[in-house]
């Protein structure tokens, strides 16, 4: 209820806000009329209050969701602060789509939140979100966003591949810098303009070890969380390993009859370049030279740019050697003999006169001789 000082009336807030029927509001639901009888004012209170229309109003005010209730200026803050939780969540979407790790000494240090700080000189929402010190920079919190953001882009992946008809699957076992056994698993999918796409679905923990009966479980296990039915595996692709070579056989017979296997064309590669090896001394020694400088250089981006410098510059060098090479060409000519200056002026050359034994005829003509011999 709401009492008007002013004209001495009393109002039915409820009604007045959520019963539209103006002829049945009565005076309590009217804000014009308003009740004013106070000699029968506890009868006409309680009769008010078990109407039809009040009855009614309060069902209806029940009804309404509580961020219509609270004030527009909350309402305001709130999109405010949704708005900078979504471009926080975008920076560390970029991030992570570089392969960039998040980190700093304190996570107030911490680069992502600096790149927050940057942009909210621009995003109010951003800014808004900063200045009241929510925890979204905290290390547990930006985990569980990291995770959400996979979740949601392999589900969107998922759902493309599952788009298909036929699709074709890869795995392969590798061990991190930490010795931990992990299962690779990718999958390949053909469009409708018959382009070919790889797609990384993810890496799985191998926590029972590698033998085929646990890669078998690893497998069936990826295809069971995915959603992807075996009857419509067109191929699936391993290397040459004995323990693969059982996981295919397994998955042909139980999961995926209509799926041939491959074997994997780089480990194909692989096994070729191995044994050449034992036969070269001089690819072995070229392959250990690169495996050296991968060491050096491989794992820090600023090398990689200065060693693609070094090789730009090398390829150059080697491009205007071979032009400077090729222009010998010009020492066979049909001009009598004299001296040429080249056009970068570094010398001359001499020309030769132009007969049977400079020109393409003396080869021929000599055919039968080399042959004789």
């Amino acid at each position: 209820m709401i009492f008007n000082r002013n004209t001495n009336k009393a109002f039915c807030k409820t009604c007045a806000s959520y019963y539209n029927d103006e002829a049945q509001k009565g005076v309590f639901g009217n804000y014009e009329v308003g009740f004013r009888n106070w000699k029968k004012g506890t009868e006409k209170l309680t009769e008010h209050e078990e109407s039809h229309a009040h009855k009614i109003a309060s069902e209806t005010s029940k009804e309404q969701p509580i961020s219509s209730v609270i004030s527009s200026q909350t309402l305001a803050t709130q999109l405010l602060r949704r708005q900078g939780l979504i471009s926080h969540l975008y920076t560390l979407k970029t991030l992570l789509r570089q392969g960039v790790p998040i980190r700093g000494n304190t996570d107030y240090e911490s680069n992502i939140y600096q790149f927050d700080l940057d942009k909210a000189r621009r995003d109010k929402g951003l800014k808004l979100l900063l200045d009241e010190k929510h925890y979204v920079t905290v290390h547990d919190i930006l985990m569980e966003q990291e995770q959400m953001l996979v979740l949601n882009a392999r589900r969107l992946l998922m759902n493309n591949i599952l788009s298909k008809i036929f699709y074709s699957i890869l795995a392969d076992e590798s061990s991190d810098v930490s010795k931990k056994e992990q299962l690779s698993f990718f999958v390949r999918i053909c469009d409708d303009n018959y382009e070919v796409s790889e797609n990384f679905v993810g890496i799985y923990e191998c926590s029972q070890g590698l033998s085929s009966d646990a890669l078998l479980h690893y497998t069936k296990d990826i295809l069971l969380r995915c959603g992807m039915n075996g009857e419509r595996m067109a191929a699936m692709s391993f290397d040459g390993a004995a323990a693969m070579k059982a996981v295919a056989r397994l998955l042909k017979a139980d999961v995926a009859p209509n799926a041939i296997f491959i074997h994997c064309f780089a480990h194909c590669n692989y096994l070729i370049v191995k044994d050449a090896m034992k036969l070269s001394n001089l690819l072995l020694s070229s392959l250990e030279l690169c495996q050296s400088l991968y060491a050096i250089v491989g794992a820090y981006p600023k090398r990689v740019l200065l060693f693609e410098e070094i090789q730009n510059d090398f390829k150059n060098e080697m491009v205007s050697n071979a032009t400077d090479f090729y222009d010998l060409r010009h020492f066979t000519t049909s001009e009598p003999l004299c001296d040429k200056v080249d056009n970068t002026g570094k010398g001359r050359r001499r020309c030769i006169p132009e007969d049977s034994r400079s020109s393409c005829n003396f080869k021929n003509s000599n055919k039968g001789s080399f042959r004789h011999q």
